[in-house]
């Protein structure tokens, strides 16, 4: 991933979470795509909105192992659980009040549409005759 898009998606130094979220930011056609890797959480375990111009994703992922009394002994454990929180940065200017979002096989899929930017388009201006 190029630095660019490194700014976009990585979580800052006052990031609180205790989980790191994997994600993909992709500039698709007329819409920016947000994946990102969300294996064992449910769609009511999500909150994902705007805020401003970024797009936020937080939650918790449950722990969700036997009682203690039937659990065998752990040789290793690597997964992470907890909450997590990531805001996102989309690189150009997009429509947030028309943003989906959908979770499938353990990776959420958050599109939203890009807003052309017309500030490159000439533009006729009417001038007209007035007396001062």
């Amino acid at each position: 991933m190029s630095e660019r898009a490194q700014r976009h998606v990585l979580p800052g130094p006052d990031d609180p979470s205790s989980v790191r979220l994997m994600a993909d930011l992709l500039s698709d056609g007329d819409r920016y795509v947000i994946e990102v890797d969300l294996p064992g959480v449910r769609a009511e375990e999500l909150k994902v909105y705007a805020l401003g111009d970024q797009l936020v994703v937080e939650g918790s992922k449950e722990e969700r192992r036997p009682p203690r009394s039937v659990r065998p002994a752990y040789e290793r454990a690597e997964r992470d659980y907890g909450p997590f929180r990531r805001a996102f940065q989309l690189p150009g200017p997009a429509d947030l009040s028309c943003t989906a979002a959908s979770l499938r096989a353990g990776v959420l899929r958050i599109t939203v549409p890009r807003i052309v930017d017309r500030r490159g388009r000439q533009r006729r201006i009417n001038v007209t005759v007035g007396h001062e």
